[in-house]
């Protein structure tokens, strides 16, 4: 894990299930809106951190 994931993975702990699926919900909105714009590096960064929220919702 990196810093960025250490962060991710302290914030998804700290929110209740709603407040996941609605930081989830977000992250995934603008994955959509940077790839529609190309910015494929973006996006992929931010779907990396969708999936590490995800992975951390699974967990709890």
């Amino acid at each position: 894990m990196n810093l960025e994931d250490d962060i991710v993975a302290a914030a998804a702990e700290a929110m209740s299930d709603d407040e996941l699926a609605d930081a989830i919900a977000v992250l995934h909105a603008h994955e959509r809106e940077l790839l529609i714009a190309d910015d494929v590096d973006r996006a992929f960064r931010v779907g990396v951190a969708v999936a590490s929220a995800g992975n951390r919702a699974d967990l709890a």
